[in-house]
């Protein structure tokens, strides 16, 4: 595994993604700010509802396509053609599907229009996954940034379009799909000139059954974080989901780290896992460290300054979010540290025991959220998915302890949290109060220097900044 490769991977990763995230945001809290909680809240109804289906487009297609390009190279252009072929079946009659269930479900006419048009708009970015998977397999993750950032640009432009001249809610269902469609098709052009596709209509079943494994845990990943949005929506009000939307944002932004970590690592953990040489495990304690060392702090932030982000970054009357952030706050740290353990898993080829753990954590996550949605609201729902998010840390790394012996760090969480309690004792404490922007830049300098001061860092973490730091030597491009 080269480290200098996974390092600027994790760069151009991370600083595209925090690009990305950040125009995102601002989308988001614009369409926030203008809608309201009841606008806002039939607006992610849709979002959650076509992302949901989306998953079902890509049904681990590109999961399978990065592992194939990174193992056997001979096979990179018949597998990229005949995973568009299928992803372009599957697309046909998953949307059929989707439209049929939101009709049975009986959702307003305003809230079936955007499910048809963020529908279309997620069938975009279902094929620019696959086109990702490409270069991702390549390791060219700089690439895979800069046309994340475009698109996240465009929309942006619109949607501001959109507030300036007072537009209404179908107007950013609108604006979301023209910004995806001239990407989609550019990042197409750009993905067959470096890989040809070539259709064997013979391999269709090797891949089906290889990636069905990969499509149902991933699918099982969104309905775990997006179930109890669709699940509120029939429930209870649009407002109530506003709320709850509102709080998820901050999780949604954040959850975006150990995401990139796994796309940046992936291709080099499979190739390490073929060769058997023990690094992938190095990789994991590592990665868990690292994890838990942001884990932490970002979940007591979140817990500490709930009402207040609340209040600035969407507006007035979103507070009402607050109880569930603060919950989820702490589902954000155990999805922290459960992401290592399950790339190890995959590179290690045990897709059935993350598919297990998924499967169960996902019953027990539907079955919380009817139980406790009618009576707690939003909070029922926050409270669902930090027990599903609990039990899923549990079942990979018990399952790896057993089988692949990945026995996460726990000892590695102790100065961390001795750093971030500090921390938040210090802000509650302080006679008068800060506003959560001005954390925003004082909270790393300060955490920082604890976890320096507790000698947290050793010296492999410091050769790895180094490394991060040398942007020279590597193809990204």
């Amino acid at each position: 595994m080269k480290a200098k490769t996974i390092a600027h991977n994790v760069f151009y990763l991370a600083a595209g993604g925090l690009v990305t995230r950040f125009l995102f945001i601002v989308v988001e809290l614009l369409i926030a700010r203008h809608l309201g909680p009841e606008g806002f809240g039939r607006f992610s109804t849709a979002l959650a509802f076509t992302t949901i289906a989306s998953y079902l487009f890509n049904f681990g297609l590109d999961f399978h396509l990065v592992k194939a390009f990174s193992t056997r190279p001979e096979t990179r252009r018949w597998v990229f053609g005949n995973t568009l072929m299928i992803k372009g079946i599957y697309t046909a009659v998953i949307y059929a599907a989707m439209i049929g269930v939101a009709r049975w479900l009986d959702y307003d006419p305003t809230t079936m229009v955007l499910i048809h048009l963020l529908g279309w708009f997620n069938v975009m970015l279902a094929f620019e996954e696959t086109f990702a998977a490409v270069f991702q397999a390549d390791e060219r993750m700089g690439r895979i940034s800069i046309y994340r950032a475009v698109q996240a640009a465009l929309l942006l432009g619109a949607v501001a379009t959109g507030v300036a001249l007072e537009r209404g809610i179908v107007f950013f269902a609108v604006a979301s799909l023209c910004a995806a469609t001239p990407c989609a098709a550019t990042w197409f052009a750009d993905a067959v000139r470096r890989c040809p596709p070539r259709l064997k209509p013979e391999k269709t079943a090797f891949i089906l059954r290889h990636s069905w494994m990969f499509g149902l845990a991933a699918l099982f990943f969104m309905l775990n974080y997006r179930l109890d949005m669709v699940m509120l929506s029939v429930m209870k009000t649009p407002a109530q989901v506003g709320f709850y939307s509102a709080a998820y944002k901050f999780i949604d932004v954040f959850i975006k780290v150990p995401i990139i970590l796994s796309i940046a690592m992936l291709p080099a953990l499979y190739r390490s896992a073929a060769d058997n040489d023990g690094r992938a495990l190095f990789a994991y304690r590592r990665v868990t460290r690292y994890l838990l060392s942001l884990g932490v702090p970002l979940a007591f932030f979140l817990a500490v300054f709930a009402p207040s982000l609340l209040d600035r970054f969407f507006g007035g009357g979103f507070e009402s979010g607050a109880p569930a952030l603060r919950i989820l706050a702490a589902a954000l740290f155990f999805t922290f540290i459960a992401s290592p353990a399950s790339d190890q898993l995959n590179a290690a080829g045990r897709q059935d025991s993350i598919l297990l753990a998924w499967f169960l954590v996902t019953v027990l996550n539907a079955t919380l959220n009817v139980l406790l949605i009618p009576s707690r609201g939003i909070a029922g729902a926050a409270w669902a998915t930090l027990a599903s998010q609990g039990a899923l840390f549990l079942l990979l790394t018990g399952i790896g302890a057993r089988g692949a012996h990945l026995r996460p760090p726990v000892g590695a969480a102790v100065k961390p949290l001795i750093a971030s309690g500090a921390f938040a004792l210090g802000a509650l404490l302080l006679p008068v109060p800060i506003a959560p922007v001005a954390w925003w830049c004082i909270a790393p300098a300060v955490y920082a220097g604890l976890l320096v001061a507790l000698r947290f860092f050793d010296s492999t973490d410091i050769d790895m900044v180094r490394t991060l730091l040398r942007r020279g030597g590597g193809d990204n491009g």
